[in-house]
């Protein structure tokens, strides 16, 4: 009580080791045995750490072993003949604390010597916190700290022994408010490697996921991990109130562990709200790199992981995020560019470029060129998942904006333009065209209504590019289509086979159409399995789109469950090219070229998926065999589908006369 009362009234707060220097000198005592009994412990302690729980009795200075019949060593030890042992392992760790505040000038070389043995790291922490909670600690441990900057691993791995008496400590806050100054010195090293650090020392690892395969559970298992929530608070709230300092020096650290902590600690735990503001911040310091040089720079100088930290924070702060989230997607108006008149380059004669304007960004689109890592940040995880369900029409917003190209130069879009890849940005380093590649399956789970709007403007917005080009390549406003009646009317989906085809094969820079329209047959199929009704999106998807692409989704979900085509798909069957496309679909069909190359390297787990996919059984079914069926066994849907031969028996006969008309 003496000693509480001297320290607090100078400090306001007691440490750990000053805790433990007391319960020390308790051992040890006052009378002419306490150098004996303290020197007895530190040696068991060194002992202890070499040996293992029992220490020898052979290893026990025969001159010190009368010390062992005291009774306060009998209250920390047990010995008998063969050997000694601590009460508790603590004992031993506060043994080898003493003896290192007591190796004076030769600290530093024994540490070097204990590093590696895990039973001296704890002793080494506590050193290095007994020095920060002493009034005039700091400078001996800058000292100290400094001198393991530099040189071997030996010396790096003393460091974060060093550092981690700033992360464990029961008062980590206020020992992190003292260094401060030294953590952000030097652009902020020291503070971006203990970010590091507490991924490390302060989680736990989870049990093996096996998720992706055996062949990646290790790499896995170093990302599989959990803060452990007491090691985590005082780092956090230091980080909170230091923001500005950590956005400045150390955003990426920051971001990455920001990341991290929201990913895995689930809703309403620990302390995400915390982290959620941290987050923001860093989004707003993403944002002002920006904007100091002019809305013409591109990009905000971070990575995705601070991205996708901002993302991951719209579950406590959803109006925030999505306004960051818009400015990051480029939704957001900016300074207008100088006007540029058509102008014509020539190289030295071998190549030469036109630059016609830059034309309008497209109403779904960018205004000006997203940053690549906030693309990744929203299509690489799941980071939109907040969003997905508190504001799902800001996360429509952010995933067409990130799907389509910025504004181009005229004339370099037209000439560039391909048919099944006008419009959209690049994408790096994307997966091979999946349903589980990109978010759209976990939009269609989180928001279906949303999410199937997202998916449907973005594959009409596909077909307009198609169309365009298609027009452009052969010099005519015609463009193919299918014309299905639905409800007594006749509309036209835009298209040939190959963009009936686009559930299936795409080029790779419109990965993420093929993709979405997996995703919605995957999710579609999954309610079936469910025995849930889809009548509703079947309808959707037939009457809110333009593309021909719908309808080779639809023939797959009908073949599926032919039982649809008894129902909502029914209108499928009234256009006759639509069997021969189907037909030609499955004799054509090249999913297996190449399929090792392009689905080996990720594993077999996620081959033996994708394998699966294009080898469910439906997928080689005849859309004519099922509407031969229908003709002849469905009372209910025969007598419509004979109306929609007399269709086609009628238009035959205007077209190509009574031969070809006799035929069918």
């Amino acid at each position: 009580v003496t000693a509480v009362q001297a320290v607090t009234p100078s400090k306001g707060w007691i440490g750990e080791t000053e805790i433990i220097d007391w319960i020390w000198a308790y051992w040890s005592g006052r009378d002419s045995m306490q150098y004996q009994r303290a020197g007895l412990i530190e040696l068991l302690g060194q002992e202890d750490a070499l040996h293992g729980p029992l220490i020898p009795m052979a290893r026990i200075p025969f001159e010190v072993r009368g010390v062992l019949g005291d009774s306060r060593i009998g209250a920390l030890a047990v010995a008998n003949s063969q050997g000694i042992r601590f009460g508790h392992e603590v004992v031993g760790d506060w043994a080898r604390y003493h003896s290192l505040k007591g190796q004076g000038p030769e600290r530093h070389g024994r540490i070097l010597e204990h590093v590696k043995n895990p039973r001296w790291m704890r002793a080494i922490r506590l050193y290095s916190q007994s020095l920060l909670e002493q009034n005039e600690g700091f400078l001996e441990w800058e000292k100290e700290f400094g001198a393991f900057g530099t040189g071997d691993s030996d010396n790096q791995i003393a460091a974060d022994i060093f550092s981690d008496s700033l992360l464990l400590a029961t008062n980590s806050l206020e020992l992190l408010t003292r260094v401060w100054p030294s953590l952000i010195a030097d652009n902020g090293s020291r503070l971006k490697r203990l970010l590091k650090r507490i991924l490390v020392v302060g989680t736990l690892e989870l049990p093996p996921n096996t998720d992706l395969g055996e062949e990646f559970t290790e790499a896995v298992s170093i990302l599989w991990r959990f803060p452990v929530p007491a090691y985590w608070d005082g780092l956090l709230q230091a980080l909170l109130l230091k923001s500005d300092d950590v956005a400045e020096y150390c955003i990426e650290e920051a971001g990455q562990l920001c990341a991290f902590y929201l990913r895995t600690v689930p809703i309403g735990f620990g302390r995400r709200t915390l982290v959620s503001r941290l987050a923001l911040a860093l989004g707003n310091r993403a944002n002002k790199n920006s904007s100091e040089d002019g809305r013409y720079s591109y990009g905000h100088g971070v990575s995705q992981a601070v991205f996708e930290s901002v993302l991951r924070a719209a579950q406590e702060f959803p109006n925030e995020v999505a306004e960051l989230a818009l400015i990051f997607a480029e939704r957001k108006p900016v300074v207008e560019a100088p006007p540029q008149s058509t102008k014509i380059i020539y190289s030295t004669g071998f190549s030469h470029h036109l630059f016609g304007h830059l034309r309008q960004p497209w109403p779904d689109g960018p205004k000006r060129r997203v940053d690549e890592h906030f693309r990744d940040a929203a299509l690489k995880t799941d980071a939109l998942r907040a969003l997905m369900s508190s504001r799902p029409e800001t996360a429509q917003e952010v995933l067409l904006a990130v799907c389509i190209e910025e504004p181009q130069n005229e004339y370099e879009y037209r000439s560039s333009l391909r048919l099944d890849e006008g419009g959209f940005a690049f994408w790096h380093n994307h997966l091979p065209a999946m349903y589980f590649t990109g978010p759209w399956l976990l939009f269609l789970r989180t928001s279906p209504a949303y999410a199937l709007k997202t998916v449907l403007l973005l594959l009409d917005f596909a077909t307009d590019r198609w169309s365009e080009g298609f027009q452009a390549f052969t010099k005519s406003s015609d463009v193919p289509s299918y014309k299905i009646r639905l409800g007594g009317i006749e509309k036209e989906f835009i298209g040939d086979g190959n963009v009936y085809n686009w559930h299936t094969y795409m080029s790779t820079r419109s990965v993420v159409v093929e993709s979405a329209l997996m995703a919605v047959e995957k999710w579609l199929y999954e309610r079936l399995d469910k025995k849930e009704e889809i009548t509703s999106e079947l309808h959707q998807l037939l009457t809110e789109s333009r593309s021909a692409a719908v309808l080779g989704l639809l023939v797959s979900v009908g073949l599926y469950d032919p039982r649809l085509f008894q129902g909502s798909l029914l209108p499928l069957f009234s256009n006759v090219d639509l069997f021969m496309t189907q037909r030609s679909a499955v004799l054509n069909g090249s999913w297996s070229f190449m399929f090792d190359i392009t689905w080996g390297q990720y594993g077999k787990r996620i081959s033996d998926e994708v394998r699966a996919w294009y080898k469910m059984p439906h997928r080689s079914s005849s859309l004519f065999e099922v509407a031969r069926w229908c003709l002849l066994f469905d009372p209910v849907t025969g007598p419509t589908i004979e109306s929609f031969r007399e269709v086609w028996e009628e238009e035959a006969k205007s077209l190509r006369g009574p031969d070809l008309t006799k035929t069918l």
